[in-house]
């Protein structure tokens, strides 16, 4: 067989768990709720395990054979990364349908009649995205849209621009909101669409670093003048808003208050939920504001 050029062993190990992970993963998401009777869930258990370790196994027979000059390295690598892409465009699609069918990002007629802070993080995160369609619908497009680039070779790095930005824009949003759920396929999926840019990450260098640029510019002749007036542009928005926060937040007085006695006129007043005349909490809030809490929900 005619020698052909060797993959790293830490490429082989990062492209086979990747590859075993992401399939099984997919599959295993998949399965519990759209295809129960065909995909049960101990099978998709048994399938992960199955190709992790199977992956795991292949790297070094992998590595043997390519010793030998007995594989070819970069055709077996494409395989793996075809594999790859395939179940990422797939898992973004997903994700995509299931925004525009109303089957993510939607919220519950339970909880708007819900104070918001009897809610989780994970459902002030859906009743918020639920409350505007067509906003969810633009990621869903994003999302699709990506999946679609990432599958041909000339917009492949285009495609996995987006999703990086997806993903990572989910993973953090799925952390912050305590959405445990979704959040290791959003890393995953992270991981998956850095993998597949770094591919190019020539002509990523190059793009960012070393691409000549036709903007017009002033010429300074003054270096240090110019870099002040650079930082400057950072520091000054700074200077200006750092001391309102002192205005807005006044640490011995900010916060909520149970009102506990209350008189009209003088006439002190009976604190229960059935009195609409009356009020149960006062905030003072950020900004200087002064707000009531009537015992009434809908006052």
């Amino acid at each position: 067989m005619q020698k052909t050029k060797n993959v790293s062993l830490l490429h082989k190990i990062v492209v086979c768990i990747l590859t075993a992970v992401l399939t099984t993963y997919t599959i295993k998401r998949f399965s519990p709720d759209y295809l129960p009777h065909l995909l049960p869930n101990f099978t998709t258990t048994i399938l992960f395990w199955f190709f992790l370790l199977a992956s795991v196994l292949f790297i070094p027979i992998w590595q043997y054979q390519e010793r030998k000059n007995k594989i070819n390295s970069i055709a077996t690598l494409g395989f793996f990364q075809a594999v790859l892409i395939y179940f990422l465009a797939f898992d973004f699609t997903k994700w995509a349908f299931l925004k525009f069918l109303h089957l993510h990002m939607t919220t519950s007629l339970g909880w708007m009649e819900m104070p918001m802070t009897m809610l989780s993080g994970e459902q002030q995160l859906s009743h918020f995205f639920g409350q505007n369609y067509p906003m969810v619908v633009a990621f869903g497009v994003c999302e699709i849209s990506g999946a679609i680039l990432i599958l041909f070779r000339k917009t492949r790095l285009l495609g996995a621009f987006i999703l990086i930005v997806m993903s990572a824009n989910i993973a953090l949003i799925d952390f912050l909101y305590g959405v445990k759920s979704p959040f290791p396929e959003a890393c995953l999926l992270l991981c998956v669409a850095i993998y597949i840019a770094l591919q190019d990450f020539d002509r990523i260098k190059a793009f960012f670093f070393r691409a000549s640029t036709t903007l017009p510019k002033f010429n300074f002749k003054n270096q240090i003048i110019k870099n002040v007036l650079r930082v400057s542009a950072i520091v000054i928005p700074a200077l200006i808003l750092i001391p309102t926060y002192k205005i807005q937040f006044r640490s011995g007085l900010t916060g909520k208050y149970k009102i506990t006695k209350m008189s009209i006129n003088g006439k002190e007043q009976l604190l229960d939920s059935c009195n609409r005349n009356t009020f149960s909490n006062l905030y003072f809030d950020l900004g200087d504001y002064l707000i009531f809490t009537s015992n009434d929900f809908n006052k």
